[in-house]
C-alpha cells in the first residue's frame, strides 16, 4: 500500500495532465498517483496511457458520466489505495520537499487527521511564484472550536494531505459544496486535529479558463454558501443570530471578490448583480462598489444587455442602427464580439440599407421606427430603444444613489 495518494480529477485537459504527470514521473516518495477522467473527448487516455507504460505507480479510471466540479474531487479521492490522500488539480504543480515535511507531521502523530500546507499562485509561462497563501507563519495545532475562530477570521482552509482512513469516515458524495474547504476541514477536525503548516506543498496555476477565474458564477457561489451553512451546522451551540451574522458576513465578503474577478474579467453585469446583492448585507460596500462601476463600465454594461438580446433573439443577422453616436457605438461594440453584421440607418435614401426580419434594430427616435416598419410586411420583432435599456440599467442600480454617468463603450 502507497504512503501517499496523489488524487487527480481531470477533463479535456489533456496538454495540463501531460505536464503535470512528466512532473510526478520525477518524484522520489511512495506514491501513487490516482487519475480521474471525468468523460472527456480529447486525448486524455492517450496520454495516460503514455505515461502508465512507465509509471506503475498511475491508476486511471474513466467516470461512466459527467460529474460537477466538486463531485469528480471527491471521486478522485474515493480511489486512493494510500495511507494519506491528497487532491490535487490537473494543471497544478506540486512541491515534493513540502509534502515530505508534511507526511513527516502526520507520521510521528496518529491524532492529526488533515495537514494544511501553504500554497503558491504561479505563473507557469515565467516559472515564477505570484504570491503565497498560508493561515499561519508558523506549524499550527487547532481543533473544532479553533476552526470556528479561523472562520470568524475569514481565512479559509485549503488543500489538505488528509489520513485517508479519516477521509471515508467522514465525506460523503458531494454535489452543491465544496469538498475541502470549511465544512471538509470540520468534518477532518471530528476525526482528529488540524494542522497548519507555512511550508509550501502545491504551486496553483494561473491561466485564462480557470474554474477559479469564474467563481461569481451562480452555481459556484451556491457551493460557497452551502460551504458555510453546512460548516455552521457542525455547531450547534452557536446561537441563531451569531451563526447568521456569520453566515452573512461570509458570504458578502465572497460577493465582493467574486464581483471584483467578474470584473477583472469583463463581465460586468455579473458584477453590478453580485453589487447589488451586497446591498443586503453591507450597503456602503454596494453604494460605493455600483457608484465605480458605472462611472468606469456602463457603456460597457449596456453592450452586454444588447449582446444578451441578441442572443436570446436568434437568427440575427445584422445590426442595424439609426445615426446617432450613442446607438453607433454600442452597435459596432456589439458587432464586433458577435457573428453579426452592422449597418447604419439613413435618411430612407436608395442607399439605405434593406431591413429583414432577422436584422437587429438599436434606435433613439419613435419616428424612425415608425416609418422602417410602415415599409414592412413583417412585424419588427428585434428592435430597442437604446434609452430604454439605459434607462433599465440604471433604474435597477437605485437612481437615488447613483447619479447618471455619459454613455462611452470601451473600444
Amino acid at each position: 500500500m502507497p504512503t501517499l495518494s496523489i488524487c487527480i480529477p481531470t477533463r479535456n485537459r489533456a496538454e495540463y495532465l501531460r505536464r503535470h504527470l512528466a512532473h510526478l514521473e520525477t518524484f522520489t516518495l511512495d506514491c501513487e498517483i490516482v487519475v480521474s477522467d471525468n468523460c472527456s473527448d480529447d486525448n486524455t487516455g492517450e496520454v495516460v496511457n503514455e505515461f502508465r507504460a512507465r509509471m506503475p505507480n498511475l491508476f486511471y479510471v474513466r467516470q461512466p458520466r459527467p460529474l460537477n466540479f466538486y463531485e469528480t474531487m471527491i471521486a478522485a479521492c474515493n480511489l486512493a489505495a494510500g495511507t494519506y490522500a491528497m487532491y490535487a488539480a490537473d494543471d497544478d504543480a506540486l512541491i515534493e520537499e513540502g509534502i515530505a515535511h508534511v507526511l513527516s507531521i502526520m507520521e510521528r502523530d496518529a491524532g492529526i487527521s488533515a495537514v494544511y500546507g501553504a500554497w503558491q499562485e504561479w505563473d507557469p509561462v515565467k516559472q515564477v511564484v505570484i504570491t503565497s497563501h498560508a493561515a499561519f507563519d508558523r506549524e499550527t495545532q487547532i481543533g473544532h472550536a479553533e476552526l470556528l475562530e479561523l472562520y470568524t477570521a475569514q481565512q479559509t482552509p485549503e488543500m489538505p494531505i488528509f489520513r485517508v482512513s479519516g477521509f471515508r469516515a467522514s465525506h460523503l458524495p458531494v454535489q452543491h459544496q465544496y469538498a475541502f474547504d470549511f465544512f471538509g476541514a470540520a468534518l477532518f477536525a471530528e476525526t482528529g486535529r488540524l494542522v497548519f503548516s507555512p511550508v509550501p506543498t502545491v504551486r496553483v496555476a494561473r491561466h485564462g479558463g480557470q474554474e477559479s477565474h469564474r467563481f461569481y458564477r451562480p452555481d459556484i457561489l451556491q457551493c460557497y454558501l452551502a460551504d458555510y451553512e453546512l460548516f455552521l451546522s457542525r455547531y450547534p451551540d452557536l446561537d441563531v443570530a451569531t451563526s447568521t451574522v456569520l453566515a452573512t458576513r461570509s458570504m458578502a465578503a465572497q460577493y465582493l471578490s467574486a464581483a471584483q474577478r467578474a470584473i477583472a474579467n469583463r463581465e460586468f453585469l455579473q458584477a453590478r448583480t453580485l453589487l447589488q446583492r451586497i446591498a443586503v448585507y453591507r450597503p456602503e460596500d454596494s453604494r460605493a462598489g455600483l457608484l465605480a462601476l458605472e462611472q468606469k463600465h456602463f457603456g460597457d454594461m449596456v453592450v452586454e444587455v444588447v449582446r444578451g438580446l441578441i442572443d436570446t433573439m436568434q437568427p440575427v443577422r445584422r445590426i442595424l442602427c439609426a445615426p446617432d453616436e450613442s446607438c453607433r457605438q454600442v452597435a459596432k461594440a456589439v458587432a464586433l464580439t458577435t457573428d453579426c453584421g452592422f449597418a447604419e440607418i439613413g435618411d430612407g435614401a436608395d442607399d439605405e440599407p434593406v431591413v429583414g426580419e432577422d436584422d437587429f434594430v438599436l434606435y433613439h427616435d419613435d419616428a424612425l421606427m415608425a416609418r422602417l416598419q410602415a415599409g414592412l410586411t413583417f412585424p419588427l420583432r428585434r428592435a430597442r430603444r437604446l434609452d430604454t435599456i439605459v434607462a433599465a440599467l440604471r433604474r435597477s442600480d437605485a437612481p437615488a444613489l447613483i447619479e447618471p454617468v455619459p454613455l462611452t463603450v470601451a473600444r
